[in-house]
């Protein structure tokens, strides 16, 4: 992928690594659930669904533990060679804290390495 983007001639002033662990990962995933009724998503720990609902959510199917630990094997056999490739522009933020907590630090970090937010924002 790396290689892939440098190839198509794509440059970036920084690259952005969450940090997180195995675990909060599987709790994040784990207690997902959908309303197959409103296509809500909801979090049984972090965005807790009403009680006229609760009995109609169901696991997304990927969401299921197997192919959770399938992905972060995956992610684990590449990440290796994406961080050694954007090395020179590597953010690290802690990934392991609340999102307006993320949301943050990556502010920061990237102001920190003089990134133009704005023209960030309207690339996206």
């Amino acid at each position: 992928q790396a290689k892939a983007l440098s190839d198509a001639g794509l440059q970036f002033d920084a690259m952005i690594v969450l940090n997180v662990s195995d675990e909060a990962l599987l709790e994040r995933s784990g207690g997902r659930r959908l309303d197959p009724k409103t296509g809500t998503i909801y979090h049984l720990k972090f965005k807790p669904p009403p009680k006229s609902v609760i009995n109609r959510l169901v696991i997304r199917p990927d969401d299921t533990r197997e192919k959770q630990l399938f992905r972060m094997g995956i992610y684990k056999s590449q990440r290796d060679l994406l961080v050694n490739h954007f090395e020179s522009i590597l953010v690290d933020v802690n990934a392991e804290q609340r999102i307006p907590k993320v949301y943050k630090e990556c502010v920061t970090k990237l102001e920190e390495k003089n990134v133009q937010l704005k023209s960030v924002i309207s690339k996206l």
